[in-house]
């Protein structure tokens, strides 16, 4: 099977991306083809991870076509092989420049970000607004380690011009399959949208369901984008435009993605 790639990779249009992930579960081999693609956000690098991870895991062969040399370079992780002896280790996705860093975590928290963060950019962003997105990683760091049984998860981080992108991405149990365990909704949107209530857990042994309500409240004091998808539902809320966008997925995600993106006042590279 042939698939090409969007212009950019990032937390838009994933269509293709996500449409990837879910026929690997189907074939043995898949040819994707990079010849439009001419910038990976920070949010494309964690994808990419999760490409080359899930081909493992599902043992189909990813054939990358047309690669251009500069992103190859980037993520030598790349090549058109299957890993017989298992996934790549956790710190062989490890990516770090001198606006952005993606870390892929196994088994448990890890607090690596909370260290990268106060380090490196304590002088380029204000303390209070480093402080929130600490806060805010370690809220979707938590759902995914309480909430998934995927084996790795992975964050990542980086200012792009003058915004902010960051996100935490896993490949288990979807919020959807968590919440009709208690719940009861007519659609995969409608369980993201009640998730994101104050109060609403899937927590059955101590109290929780602060932790997406808060983080969402956080960026939209930020004017900033929203973007949630788990499993067929996906929600976008572009709170500077106050437009909300709920979709059906055209494949399934078997995972849940958040990803966050906010413009930052007075910053400069």
């Amino acid at each position: 099977m042939h698939l090409t790639l969007p212009q950019k990779i990032g937390s838009e249009r994933l269509d293709t991306v996500i449409e990837s992930l879910s026929v690997m579960r189907e074939v043995s081999e898949l040819n994707l083809n990079w010849e439009r693609v001419e910038k990976i956000e920070p949010a494309g690098r964690a994808i990419i991870s999760i490409l080359i991870d899930q081909a493992i895991e599902k043992n189909c062969l990813l054939i990358h076509s047309n690669l251009n040399s500069n992103i190859k370079k980037d993520h030598p992780l790349l090549k058109n092989l299957f890993k017989k002896d298992g996934l790549p280790k956790p710190d062989q996705h490890f990516y770090k420049d001198n606006n952005s860093f993606h870390i892929c975590c196994e088994g448990g928290i890890n607090l690596l970000y909370k260290e990268i963060l106060t380090r490196d950019y304590i002088n380029i962003l204000d303390e209070d607004l480093l402080f929130s997105i600490q806060l805010v990683f370690n809220e979707l760091i938590q759902n995914a380690v309480d909430h998934s049984t995927s084996e790795r998860y992975y964050v990542y981080f980086g200012l792009v011009d003058d915004e902010v992108h960051f996100g935490v991405l896993d490949m288990g149990v979807t919020l959807p399959s968590k919440m009709e365990q208690k719940f009861n909704a007519k659609t995969d949107i409608d369980f993201l949208e009640m998730s994101l209530k104050e109060g609403i857990t899937t927590r059955r042994l101590r109290s929780g369901g602060l932790g997406l309500y808060h983080t969402l409240e956080m960026i939209k004091e930020m004017g900033g984008k929203f973007v949630f998808i788990s499993r067929d539902g996906q929600i976008r809320r572009y709170f500077s435009q106050r437009k909300i966008s709920r979709l059906k997925l055209k494949s399934r995600l078997h995972g849940t993605w958040v990803m966050f993106t906010f413009k930052i006042k007075g910053h400069t590279k």
